[in-house]
C-alpha cells in the first residue's frame, strides 16, 4: 500500500512539472496537427481563428483539463504499471543473465501498455477538452459544458479507440526505453546521476512519441474536426451553439489526410514534438525519481 501511495504522490508531482513546462510547445503541436485541408475537417468560414499568444496565460491554454485529471491519471499510470510489472516480472535468474534481459524487457513493455490502456479512461476526455481549447478561443469549462449538453458522456469519449491504441503503444515504449536507458547510462555513475536520469527520461520520451506520432496526428483531428462543423452561421460564437456533428471515424480521417496531404501529414509537428518530449519527459522522470527517493527516505 505504501508503495502505491508513493507512486501516486511522485507521479502527481512529476506530472504537474511536465505539464506546466510542456504546455507552450504542446499548443504549437496540436495546432500544427489540427490544421488540414481535409473535407472532413474544414472549419466553417465564420469560425474564430486560433487565439494568439498575447499574454502569459496564452501559453498555458488548455492546461486546466489535464491538470484537473492529473491526480487520477498518474494514480492509474504509475500504480497500474507498478502492479502489472510485479505480476509479469521474471523470477530471479531468468533474465538471460543480464539486468535488462528479454523477459524483463517484455514485462516492462507489457506493463507500460497495460498502464496506457488504463489511462485512456481519463486521457480521452481531458485531451479532448485540451485540444479543443488550444485550437479554438473558448475556455476549458465552457467547452466541457458544451460537449456534455450536446453529446453527453459519449461526446467526452470521442476518439477513445485511437487514444487507447496510441497510449498502449506509446507508454509501452516509454517505460521500456526509460528502464533500458537507465541500465546503460547509470552504469558506473557518479555525481552526475541526476543528469543521466534526465537524459534517460528525455530520450525515452522521444522514443515514445516517435512510435506514435502518426496515431497522435489522427487522434488530434478526430477530437477537433467535429467541433468545427454544423455551427450556426448567425451566431457570433458558433462553436457554442453547434449541434452534435456526424461522427467521422479515425480511419476516414486518416484516408482523407493521406489522399489530400500525403504521407508527410502523419509526421506534422514532429520537430516541436521531439523537443517537447525530451524536455518534458526528462523533467518528469527526474522529478519522479527525486520524489520517490524522498518519500522512501
Amino acid at each position: 500500500m505504501a508503495s502505491s501511495v508513493n507512486d501516486f504522490i511522485a507521479g502527481y508531482l512529476s506530472g504537474i512539472a511536465g505539464l506546466l513546462i510542456g504546455s507552450p510547445l504542446d499548443i504549437i503541436k496540436v495546432r500544427l496537427q489540427a490544421s488540414t485541408i481535409s473535407q472532413h475537417a474544414r472549419p466553417p468560414t465564420n469560425a474564430e481563428p486560433p487565439p494568439a499568444f498575447t499574454t502569459t496565460s496564452s501559453y498555458f491554454r488548455g492546461v486546466l483539463a489535464p491538470l484537473v485529471g492529473l491526480g487520477a491519471l498518474n494514480a492509474l499510470l504509475f500504480v497500474s504499471y507498478g502492479k502489472t510489472l510485479e505480476i509479469l516480472s521474471p523470477p530471479p535468474g531468468a533474465s538471460a543473465g543480464t539486468e535488462f534481459g528479454i523477459e524483463r524487457q517484455l514485462a516492462v513493455y507489457s506493463a507500460g501498455a497495460v498502464a496506457g490502456l488504463a489511462c485512456c479512461l481519463i486521457t480521452t476526455p481531458t485531451e479532448l477538452i485540451k485540444c479543443r481549447t488550444q485550437v479554438h478561443s473558448n475556455n476549458s469549462l465552457l467547452i466541457a459544458r458544451t460537449i456534455w449538453r450536446t453529446e453527453g458522456l459519449r461526446g467526452l469519449y470521442r476518439g477513445v479507440c485511437i487514444t487507447s491504441l496510441r497510449d498502449a503503444i506509446g507508454y509501452g515504449f516509454y517505460f521500456w526505453g526509460y528502464e533500458g536507458l537507465k541500465v546503460v547510462l547509470l552504469e558506473g555513475t557518479g555525481d552526475d546521476e541526476v543528469s543521466r536520469v534526465l537524459v534517460a527520461g528525455g530520450l525515452a520520451g522521444c522514443l515514445s512519441w516517435a512510435s506514435i506520432l502518426p496515431l497522435d496526428v489522427v487522434k488530434t483531428r478526430v477530437q477537433t474536426v467535429s467541433y468545427a462543423t454544423r455551427s450556426s452561421s448567425s451566431s457570433r460564437t458558433p462553436l457554442l451553439r453547434e449541434r452534435p456533428a456526424e461522427r467521422v471515424s479515425a480511419w476516414q480521417i486518416a484516408k482523407a489526410a493521406l489522399k489530400q496531404e500525403g504521407a508527410t501529414v502523419f509526421f506534422r509537428g514532429m520537430g516541436v514534438t521531439m523537443v517537447r518530449a525530451f524536455i518534458v519527459n526528462g523533467v518528469t522522470f527526474g522529478v519522479y525519481e527525486w520524489a520517490s527517493g524522498s518519500l522512501v527516505g
